[in-house]
């Protein structure tokens, strides 16, 4: 699974040999190989109080609880207010006819925009235009 494999990545990562984000950078390009994923995850790596570097998220918890986070959205409730989904067209998540029909029954008030040239992590891949909907959105909401 692509969310298991990108949390092992993170987790192989010997953080007591790492002196700067483009150390883990570096670290994880053999396993990571799309540079706009490594540098979106990397926002989790953060220095603490001690000046050790340590994962801002409970990577054992996701890891563990991957297959309830995607098992969403079982034994939930509808959803009527206004959100908005910002997906890539070029991702299988959110981009098909069903998924998005999901999203819409799910989420009444939903509106859905696509962002071409953009996979899953489309807020990396397109900032710019992620935060332009966001911003759109939020101005008519």
């Amino acid at each position: 699974d692509e969310h298991l494999d990108l949390i092992d990545a993170l987790q192989s990562i010997d953080l007591s040999m790492i002196e700067s984000r483009s150390d883990a950078d570096k670290a994880l390009a053999s396993r990571i190989t799309e540079k706009p994923v490594r540098q979106f995850l990397l926002q989790n790596l953060v220095l603490n109080e001690q000046q050790q570097w340590s994962w801002r998220l409970n990577l054992d918890s996701l890891k563990h609880n991957m297959d309830a986070i995607l098992a969403f959205p079982d034994d939930h409730q509808l959803c009527q207010t206004p959100s908005l989904f910002v997906y890539g067209e070029q991702s299988h998540y959110a981009s098909q006819a069903a998924q998005q029909q999901a999203i819409l029954t799910l989420f009444q008030e939903a509106s859905l925009a696509g962002l071409p040239k953009a996979g899953h992590w489309l807020h990396a891949e397109q900032p710019k235009a992620f935060l332009q909907q966001c911003i759109q959105f939020l101005e008519v909401t």
